[in-house]
């Protein structure tokens, strides 16, 4: 079984114990300074890829992370996050709800011609021109041809610009999409519904509270406050925190952190970046020249549990293929 992200943790989430697999997203900004962060929490597993994309006729310059080979239909390479050249940049977190509520599209909603959240980076340069985006389109294509849904149905977005304007969309409860209007100078998301935080599945809010209360009384964002509260909200285990960014959304600086090791950064700059041409870098050869055994580690023993998982599905099905003896 191979490892799902935060958009595809909807299930995994639901039947598991409260802060076993989950993400963190947030933004903090004073109308001078805009930073955007993020903690990417998944089971161990594939290493995420980070995609360039230049400015074209088609649209703005931009990067994004995916987890290209994921096993579950359409999710695959789907884009998890990302900062497009006009410093808007949005995150995800799966939200999967009690009673599921499905995501209202009209029979005249025109089709997105690829993935929504993908188009908002490559055609949007403001959280109000994002937001315009999804509500007109309300689903991938992919997604919605093949499944007749939205992926909003379980995940929330936080986006968040240059400016300093922030907004969360998930699904409402009469189905249509809500958004949550950022509080003061930031705005948190973690794994409950902001639009509907009654009918969330998930109920555990320890990692919203800390990022919460660190950001009230944040006077200034650097690099380093978001880092310290990158690491105080980071989770571990079979499930951890893979990844994290953070996005100086004036200057479009990147900071990574590479399996929640904020010992040892990366930075990037969107602009040189861009200007390379098109290009993918996977997670794991950014970190070649720091290699963590922990890490190491873990893959090894989600790989012992895959191989087992595997073993009594097979054995489940053989057992289903025998001929049933008459009492």
């Amino acid at each position: 079984m191979k490892p799902i992200c935060c958009l595809c943790l909807a299930v995994y989430l639901a039947a598991a114990p409260a802060g076993a697999a989950a993400c963190t997203v947030f933004m903090w900004s004073d109308g001078r300074d805009s930073v955007f962060a993020n903690n990417e929490d998944s089971p161990i597993g594939d290493e995420s890829v980070f995609t360039f994309v230049p400015a074209s006729a088609a649209g703005y310059g931009y990067f994004y992370m995916t987890f290209p080979y994921l096993a579950e239909p359409f999710m695959a390479g789907y884009p998890q996050g990302g900062l497009n050249e006009k410093g808007l940049a949005y995150d995800i977190t799966a939200t999967p709800l009690v009673n599921q509520v499905e995501v209202v599209i009209p029979a005249d909603t025109p089709y997105s011609g690829g993935n929504i959240m993908e188009l908002v980076l490559k055609k949007a340069a403001t959280v109000d021109e994002a937001v315009a985006l999804i509500k007109k389109y309300r689903a991938s294509e992919n997604i919605r041809r093949a499944a007749g849904v939205s992926e909003f149905r379980q995940m929330q977005a936080l986006l968040a610009d240059s400016k300093g304007n922030a907004a969360v969309v998930g699904v409402g409860p009469d189905g249509e999409l809500a958004v949550t209007e950022k509080a003061g100078k930031f705005r948190v998301v973690t794994n409950f519904s902001l639009a509907q935080p009654g009918n969330s599945a998930v109920t555990e809010k320890a990692r919203y509270d800390t990022a919460t209360e660190a950001l009230k009384g944040m006077k200034k964002a650097p690099v380093s406050a978001m880092r310290s509260l990158l690491a105080a909200v980071h989770v571990e285990g079979m499930a951890s925190t893979l990844y994290s960014t953070i996005y100086d959304l004036r200057s479009l600086d990147i900071t990574i952190y590479n399996f929640h090791d904020y010992e040892y950064a990366k930075k990037l700059d969107l602009k040189t970046e861009l200007a390379k041409g098109a290009h993918s870098i996977p997670l794991a050869e950014l970190f070649r020249d720091r290699p963590l055994f922990a890490l190491r580690s873990m893959k090894e023993m989600a790989a012992s549990v895959r191989s087992l998982q595997e073993k009594y599905l097979q054995g489940q099905k053989e057992l289903d293929a025998c001929p049933k003896t008459a009492k």
